[in-house]
């Protein structure tokens, strides 16, 4: 929908389901005692604000803006890893707390960069004039959201039984093994991430089908 729709008609529909859906995960989540209490806040704020950097990353693609795509998404890696490495052995300060500020870095650095980059490029539109855009979110997010559900369920599942049934010795032994075999689908998703910005751009359907078969 990016390289179709104005910028604007996507962002706000998507920055409300963000901040919606955040919120209904986290108080789902605090409800049955999946998370520490304490945490709870952190949670649903890094949950936004990755949810908003990704908005962002996933407009790039749509908009054929590639290279800051990756440029931004190898930074938050490099600026996540580098601060809490400085918080552990700099500062000495090896708890759970380092982990959530250096989220906090890596996921804040990704909204910001790419909210530079994307809002000089938002053009106010009338709500209005919003109904077609609307009805194509809806259309396309319920599949997503539903496939990213299942994949999310079927992956991840096995950690619950584990954590359950088995030690923590054998859920980090599993989660370790899950990680590195996971580690397998980088050039797929980065070959897939490729093909996805050029057909979502191409007007011409034997193009597409030429790239994707090449690929």
């Amino acid at each position: 929908l990016a390289s179709r729709k104005p910028v604007f008609e996507l962002l706000v529909p998507s920055y409300l389901w963000a901040f919606a859906s955040s919120l209904i995960a986290t108080s789902i989540l605090n409800l049955f005692d999946l998370m520490p209490q304490q945490f709870a806040t952190d949670i649903y704020l890094l949950s936004v604000l990755q949810a908003l950097g990704s908005i962002h990353l996933n407009l790039f693609i749509g908009l054929e803006k590639l290279q800051k795509y990756n440029r931004i998404s190898a930074i938050q890696v490099v600026i996540s890893l580098v601060s809490l490495l400085v918080l552990f052995f700099v500062f000495n300060y090896k708890t759970v707390e380092s982990f959530i500020i250096s989220m906090y870095l890596g996921f804040g650095y990704v909204f910001i960069s790419s909210a530079l980059v994307i809002y000089p490029e938002i053009k106010l539109v009338p709500v209005r004039e919003w109904g077609n855009s609307i009805k194509s979110i809806f259309q396309n997010s319920i599949y997503i959201q539903l496939a990213t559900i299942v994949h999310l369920f079927n992956c991840r599942v096995s950690y619950f039984l584990l954590d359950r049934y088995m030690d923590k010795a054998a859920l980090g032994i599993y989660s370790t093994a899950v990680s590195i075999a996971e580690s397998l689908w980088l050039i797929s998703r980065s070959i897939s991430v490729f093909q996805y910005s050029k057909v979502a751009n191409s007007a011409e359907i034997k193009t597409s089908r030429e790239l994707t078969l090449m690929l």
